[in-house]
């Protein structure tokens, strides 16, 4: 070999070994890629970055503050889906896009559903909300939408006891129409707890609803009231009839909720231990299908999600 075919190979087996990067670099220059394309002039780039960015190897790195601030600013974006993604990812991050909560906060008066609700629940991933936020998010209990008022009475559940200063706000989802933002409405006020003693007599009159179409909202009612505790015992003859319900999840809850409210066991535990035993013979009884079979997912596309909302 001459000593230019040796010098040649030198130079190419040195190309190689400096321009082969190592899984970590190439994940860092990938993310910067994204976070760059978050400004890009094209709404179509912004997407496609935004919704790439909620991928979990990227909102949990090391340097995810990063995408932060591009972020914040994409949901300033004229296009819809943009602001949407932008906000998803943000939820995805969770207390690490803490600097963002002033834009999403903005967000939360955007005119498009889904950016709304994304805004929600990305300020209830992030926590730590002020009396401000959490005031802002009770006036959309007021929105005609459904699925604004189900997101934004579980960001205010998430804050628990914070919640306190808009407990009222709860009363307009009394009589709800549907049944998911009821359902929602009474495991947020279980998550801010015993603070929530005022709303007992709304569960009350939720607990005693016999329709079928209530069963999840008993269900969930009644545990509401079990971690209400003792200040919920104005409950208890509810709870009591609740005991006999046909649905076993219902009984079997309302059972706990009397037991955490008055300590009686006496009443409870044959109850529950005959919801444990229908249980048990349910699991013994077999599944009802091999699973062999794939679950096939249709999604719908962004107006079929506005007419179902």
């Amino acid at each position: 070999m001459t000593l230019w075919s040796k010098l040649i190979v030198v130079a190419l087996a040195l190309v190689v070994v400096v321009g082969c990067d190592s899984p970590e670099e190439k994940h860092r220059k990938g993310m910067l890629k994204l976070i760059r394309q978050l400004d890009d002039p094209s709404d179509a780039v912004k997407l496609s970055a935004a919704r790439s960015l909620r991928n979990w190897k990227y909102y949990r790195d090391p340097q995810a503050e990063e995408m932060v601030a591009p972020l914040s600013r994409c949901l300033k974006a004229s296009d819809a889906e943009v602001r949407e993604a932008a906000a998803l990812s943000l939820s995805a991050m969770g207390p690490t896009a803490a600097k963002a909560k002033p834009a999403l906060v903005v967000a939360l008066g955007d005119p498009d559903t889904f950016v709304k609700m994304g805004a929600a629940g990305a300020l209830a991933s992030i926590g730590d909300l002020s009396e401000e936020t959490i005031r802002i998010l009770a006036t959309m209990l007021h929105d005609e939408r459904r699925a604004v008022r189900k997101s934004a009475v579980e960001a205010i559940g998430s804050t628990g006891a914070s919640a306190v200063p808009v407990l009222d706000s709860f009363r307009l989802l009394a009589n709800d129409p549907d049944s998911g933002v009821r359902y929602s409405a009474a495991k947020s006020i279980g998550e801010i707890g015993p603070p929530a003693a005022p709303l007992t007599d709304m569960l009350v009159e939720w607990v005693r609803q016999d329709d079928i179409r209530w069963g999840g909202v008993r269900n969930v009612t009644c545990e509401a009231l079990g971690k209400i505790g003792p200040d919920a015992h104005e409950s208890l003859d509810a709870l009591h009839e609740a005991m006999m319900a046909d649905d076993g999840r219902v009984r079997a809850n309302a059972a706990r909720a009397v037991w955490l409210i008055s300590g009686d066991t006496e009443t409870t535990v044959p109850v529950l231990q005959e919801c444990l035993d229908a249980m048990v013979a349910g699991l013994q009884g077999g599944s009802s299908g091999s699973g062999d079979e794939p679950v096939r997912v249709t999604v719908p596309d962004r107006q079929a999600r506005y007419d179902a909302n």
